[in-house]
């Protein structure tokens, strides 16, 4: 069940000295973090841009303490993304000033608003970068420092607000309201429900950096993190799926896997979800149950035998919207109404050769989607839809870039359906547990669980989704188990 950038946490208990033990119910490591191979064409399976690792402080100490810039190279972006909406095109370019000036130039009446709302925002990301250096988890956050709310008042008066409630704060117009919001899918919540500093933080570091990608995709990190894990003396079973836990006095001391084969231990850290891991463990729990449950994702893979900057785009991430009100985005998503859903396309054509053979090129296309369109489709159904929803996509795509369906060499499409049989999340949940106000920051799902060394890390934890935020809840959590 293990994701790779949960790894973090495993591989640094193996250097620790600890026997670690990974149970891998896929037959390769990795999870959302795996490419996989059609016709010579090496397709990554969820990675589109991992942030800036430089300009990470967290994320840098981990890297330098696994030492895995040494077998791994980072490709940084020029640029963030293109991002079109009905009467705007816009290329996000690096760095967050340049992005306040543009916005300033389309909308010159909203300037004092727009420069002051991006002053909180700088504020506020000043302080929580504060609170990274404190080096103390989020669970123990408020109780043990008393001047919480004299030292980061921003961070205490925006806990409990929407990216929304901030916006309406200092702007007016609605649709540039929209396009400051544009960021909201990788939170999986438009900005009326997203919570403030989660859409705050994220996205002023990807715009001031860019971001970029890892070389080889995102199987090359699991690779890496794995082997490391081994050359450690760690194990890593796959095709291994746990269908157990065993609890005894409220303590963990053994998984059973399919063959009812037993590995014994005091300490079991999942990366499943909570409430799948507590139903694992035969025990009731109310909290993980009442979560609510983040979207999941329909994707197109697309090989090409043409580099997709001979189509007419030459930007490696565009983004369309079909609407201004990301609300009325968001409803278009869960209604399957896949005409008017948002897409991201990503050409990793030009981020990357190594994945594609040469002169051709490789294009993914992605939005969020809902399990419920995709439930209760006989096998004859579901390939239908499939077969459907691939044809829209394209002819949406096909706007921009022209004539891409003469080229197409590969198509392959995952539904949530495949989502949740690849991860085993529950609806096949891209983010874990959805990222909503009361479910983020301080508010997240505590890495410990009510049973006795069984921990919780991953998308699930503190500080949410994505593969920056996993492999710190991954160090977060290996810190608290050594000093056990």
């Amino acid at each position: 069940h293990s994701f790779p950038t949960r790894r973090s946490s495993d591989l640094k208990l193996a250097k620790a000295g600890k026997k670690v033990l990974i149970l891998e119910q896929h037959n390769k490591p990795g999870g959302f973090s795996t490419n996989f191979k059609r016709k010579g064409y090496i397709f990554d399976v969820s990675l589109h841009n991992f942030g800036s690792i430089y300009d990470n402080p967290s994320l840098l100490n981990i890297f330098n303490e696994l030492n895995l810039f040494k077998d791994l190279k980072f490709i940084p972006f020029d640029e963030y993304q293109r991002v079109i909406f009905p009467d705007d095109d816009i290329l996000i370019k690096k760095g967050i000033d340049a992005f306040i000036n543009e916005l300033v130039k389309r909308y010159p009446e909203e300037k004092k608003g727009i420069e002051k709302l991006f002053e909180t925002i700088k504020s506020l990301k000043k302080e929580f970068d504060e609170i990274e250096k404190l080096n103390i988890s989020m669970d123990k956050l408020i109780t043990e420092y008393p001047l919480l709310p004299i030292k980061f008042p921003l961070l205490v008066k925006l806990a409990e607000k929407s990216f929304d409630n901030l916006l309406c704060e200092y702007i007016k117009n609605e649709k540039l309201k929209g396009i400051v919001g544009f960021n909201w899918q990788i939170c999986g919540l438009p900005p009326n429900r997203v919570a403030s500093i989660l859409y705050s933080i994220p996205t002023t570091n990807l715009i001031e950096h860019s971001g970029g990608y890892i070389e080889g995709s995102s199987q090359k990190l699991s690779d890496i993190l794995s082997q490391k894990i081994v050359d450690n003396n760690g194990v890593i079973l796959t095709n291994t799926k746990v269908e157990k836990i065993i609890v005894e006095n409220n303590k963990v001391c053994k998984v059973v896997i399919k063959n009812q084969h037993e590995y014994y231990s005091e300490i079991v850290i999942s990366n499943i979800s909570p409430q799948t891991s507590y139903r694992l463990a035969g025990i009731s729990e109310k909290k993980s149950d009442k979560m609510e449950n983040s979207l999941s994702a329909v994707q197109l893979y697309l090989g090409l035998d043409i580099n997709p900057d001979k189509l007419g785009i030459k930007n490696h991430n565009l983004t369309v919207f079909y609407d201004y009100d990301h609300g009325i985005n968001y409803q278009k998503i869960v209604e399957g109404d896949y005409e008017k859903t948002f897409f991201s396309a990503t050409n990793y054509t030009n981020i990357d050769s190594s994945l594609i053979p040469q002169g051709k090129g490789i294009l993914t296309v992605m939005s969020l989607d809902h399990i419920k369109n995709w439930e209760d489709l006989s096998q004859e159904e579901y390939l239908k839809k499939k077969n459907e929803v691939s044809k829209i996509i394209i002819k949406k795509i096909e706007k921009y870039y022209k004539n891409i369906s003469d080229h197409i060499v590969v198509s392959e499409l995952a539904t949530p359906v495949t989502m949740k049989r690849y991860t085993l999340h529950p609806e096949g949940a891209i983010y874990g547990f959805s990222q909503n106000i009361k479910q983020s920051g301080v508010n997240r799902f505590s890495q410990r669980s009510k049973i006795e060394g069984l921990f919780f890390t991953g998308s699930n934890v503190y500080p949410g989704a994505g593969y920056c935020s996993v492999m710190t809840a991954g160090a977060l959590l290996s810190e608290k188990i050594l000093k056990l």
